[in-house]
């Protein structure tokens, strides 16, 4: 779940520039490529389990190091320096553990549809990021996060949804080693721990499960979008909507 009201501490609190957001985000493209190299290189043999381990470690930590941006205190860093490193780490990391992801169902699907499924999961992914932060925008709801109470130097609010948001990722760790009620891993270890639990019986259960989920993701996320802009107040009756976007 993102923080719906970081973009807008940096431009409102943090006083970044539309220069300074765009380096930020060029920086983080830049070591998405290379967490993708670095997969290839030094972890394509490694236990996934462990990767993702360690992975969600790093993404919780420096997910909760934005706390000190909001307390202002960086140490010997600018707030712009510290907001880079840990943009560029989190991107780096995100992408080493996305190609395990797709390996994990090269064994469950026809010669020649690599490049389809990737496409798939990279669409799975733009979709549950956005269905993500639309869910972020909720907690806004009970915490002050509005324009006027950041350029007011009022970060009370934001503290908050940036703990919160931070804690929330370390759900995922919990599913790791979880099974189905049928002993289906749902995170493999390896390449061979999926192929040994691959099944030939077709399941009408499992395309409907992802039909679901998938068009369901993108029906609230559109659905929300539509709702708020022809109704601005209407994410929190009774509140105070001028700040999350």
């Amino acid at each position: 779940i993102a923080n719906p009201a970081w973009n807008n501490f940096l431009f409102l609190g943090l006083n970044f520039t539309n220069f300074g957001y765009g380096m930020l985000a060029f920086a983080g493209a830049l070591l998405s490529v290379a967490g993708l190299w670095a997969y290839e290189k030094f972890f394509f043999r490694s236990s996934w389990r462990q990767l993702y381990l360690w992975v969600t470690f790093v993404v919780v930590v420096f997910s909760f190091l934005q706390v000190l941006l909001v307390l202002k205190k960086t140490g010997i860093f600018s707030p712009y320096a510290f907001a880079m490193g840990d943009t560029v780490v989190v991107a780096f990391v995100q992408n080493v553990a996305f190609m395990p992801m797709c390996i994990m169902f090269f064994p469950m699907i026809p010669a020649g549809a690599e490049g389809t499924v990737y496409a798939l999961l990279s669409t799975w992914q733009n979709v549950a990021t956005e269905a993500g932060y639309q869910l972020g925008t909720y907690l806004t709801c009970v915490t002050d996060v509005s324009d006027s109470a950041i350029e007011e130097g009022k970060w009370a609010g934001v503290l908050k949804l940036t703990i919160i948001c931070s804690a929330v990722q370390i759900l995922p760790i919990f599913f790791i080693y979880a099974r189905t009620p049928g002993g289906i891993c749902l995170l493999p270890d390896s390449v061979d721990a999926t192929k040994a639990q691959c099944d030939d019986r077709k399941s009408s259960l499992g395309p409907w499960l992802f039909y679901v989920l998938f068009f369901g993701a993108i029906a609230f996320s559109l659905g929300q979008s539509l709702w708020l802009a022809v109704n601005p107040d209407g994410l929190c009756p009774g509140g105070d909507d001028d700040g999350a976007y």
